[in-house]
């Protein structure tokens, strides 16, 4: 009787040793939602992962939350809590293991070029 075990090719990774590879956050046309990639370095653990945007003045003007991150990329949909005219955001992506805590961060700036006033949009 044969028997065949897969056995992995990759080392295992210790949850501290996962990275951010690249951060990304794409307004969409209507000026209210953003479209946020994330792509972090492989794991064996699911890490954890908080967004924040804030205004210039600091004020968080979105966020989510992502529980176990199962695949090295996540694409999704923030939106922003009320319209405004504000242009300029800043973006901050946090990992974290349940074990470890905090175990990579990013920030990045970014503007929304038609950002709209109008509550119906």
């Amino acid at each position: 009787m044969d028997r065949h075990f897969d056995v992995p090719v990759d080392p295992p990774v210790s949850p501290d040793s996962v990275r951010i590879r690249s951060f990304d956050v794409e307004p969409y046309p209507d000026g209210r939602r953003l479209k946020c990639t994330l792509e972090i370095t492989d794991s064996n653990n699911s890490p954890d992962a908080e967004i924040v945007i804030e205004d210039l003045e600091g004020q968080t003007v979105a966020s989510s939350n992502i529980i176990g991150l199962a695949n090295s990329t996540a694409i999704f949909t923030v939106h922003l809590r009320e319209p405004t005219q504000v242009k300029s955001y800043t973006a901050k992506v946090s990992l974290t293991d349940h074990d470890v805590g905090l175990v990579d961060q990013k920030l990045i700036h970014f503007s929304i070029p038609h950002a709209t006033t109008d509550a119906k949009a």
